[in-house]
């Protein structure tokens, strides 16, 4: 369930509780906040967070912004509430969706995220040491995970680094990167 939108000084942010007891690993969050912080004209942060608990957090200083204006903002964001909350990230030039959360769950629990999305091309590259015939990535509903794990390159799988970083080449020549800064 989604609760209303509220604004912010530099962006807006969504409460939403968990309406199903369905756990795929357990230690899941009923209460998160979804938070979008307008930091630039082209750098959006999204985050999400368990809502009234304390969680590491990665000691990694993220430059922030000022916050703009809509009108100068290069991105527009759009959020659902039914008949799930997802969101989406579209190219204010072109209207291309980059980002669309809508295809899949969203699933935060103590030591698992799980955030599927639709992307506006099959020209994806990053996520780290993955064994794989080509850099672009295989996107016909292969799950991309990011675990390193010690283990010699014999075949498909996550090998030693994890780099939680992707950028995709549309197909009218624009690009876009998403980086994924999790604890």
């Amino acid at each position: 369930m989604v609760g209303p939108l509220h604004d912010l000084e530099d962006g807006f942010a969504a409460d939403l509780e968990k309406i199903s007891n369905i756990t795929m690993f357990g230690g899941d969050f009923n209460e998160l906040t979804v938070k979008f912080e307008m930091q630039t004209e082209t750098r959006l942060r999204v985050k999400i967070f368990p809502k009234n608990t304390e969680r590491y957090e990665v000691p990694v200083k993220v430059p922030g912004g000022s916050g703009v204006e809509k009108s100068e903002r290069l991105y527009e964001v759009k959020v659902k509430e039914e008949p799930v909350f997802s969101f989406q990230v579209l190219r204010v030039s072109s209207q291309t969706v980059v980002f669309d959360s809508s295809v899949g769950g969203l699933t935060v629990a103590d030591q698992f995220l799980q955030i599927a999305a639709r992307l506006p091309s099959n020209n994806v590259y990053g996520f780290g040491e993955q064994e794989q015939p080509s850099l672009r990535h295989d996107m016909n509903w292969k799950t991309w995970s990011m675990f390193a794990r010690d283990r010699a390159p014999d075949g498909p799988g996550n090998l030693y680094g994890v780099h939680p970083h992707y950028t995709v080449l549309e197909e009218d020549g624009n690009t876009h990167g998403v980086l994924i800064l999790n604890s």
